[in-house]
C-alpha cells in the first residue's frame, strides 16, 4: 500500500472519529435541552461552525502526525515528488466530493421546500459536509489503487 493510500485511510478514519465524537459530545452536553434547541438557528449555526473548524483542525493534525510517524514506522522517506498523476487524482477526487456535496445539499434544501422542520435541514447539511470529506478521501484511495 502506497503512502497516498495510507494517508487517505488515516484521513477518513480521523474525520469519522471526530465527526462522531463531536455529534455525541453535543448530544451529551445538550441532551436534556436538545429538544428546545432543535429549531434554534443560533444553536445550529454554532454547531456547524464548531464542527467545520474541528474538521479542519483534524485534517491538519492528522496529516502532520501521519507525516511525522510514517517515516519512523516504515523506514521510508516521504515522497517529495508531486507529479501530474497526483494532481489529476486530487482534482478527480475533489470533483467527486463536490458532486456528492451538491447532491446532498439539494436533498437537505428540499427538506425546507417540503416544509419540514428546520433542524432536519441542518442535520442533513452537516451530514452532507461529512459525506463530502469522506468521499474525497475514499475517492483518492481508489484512484491511487487503480492507478488513474
Amino acid at each position: 500500500m502506497s503512502y497516498q493510500e495510507r494517508r487517505a485511510i488515516i484521513g477518513s478514519f480521523a474525520t469519522t472519529a471526530v465527526f462522531c465524537a463531536f455529534c455525541y459530545g453535543t448530544y451529551i452536553f445538550f441532551g436534556s435541552t436538545l429538544h428546545t434547541n432543535l429549531n434554534d438557528l443560533s444553536f445550529w449555526g454554532k454547531f456547524n461552525l464548531c464542527l467545520f473548524l474541528s474538521l479542519i483542525a483534524t485534517k491538519i493534525v492528522s496529516s502532520s502526525v501521519f507525516a511525522m510517524v510514517y517515516p519512523r514506522i516504515t523506514g521510508e522517506t516521504l515522497p517529495k515528488v508531486f507529479d501530474e498523476r497526483d494532481t489529476v487524482i486530487e482534482l478527480k477526487s475533489i470533483w467527486i466530493s463536490h458532486c456528492v456535496f451538491i447532491f446532498s445539499f439539494l436533498i437537505s434544501l428540499s427538506s425546507l421546500a417540503f416544509s419540514l422542520q428546520t433542524w432536519i435541514f441542518f442535520v442533513a447539511l452537516s451530514l452532507s459536509g461529512y459525506l463530502a470529506v469522506v468521499t474525497n478521501e475514499i475517492a483518492q484511495f481508489f484512484l491511487y489503487r487503480t492507478g488513474e
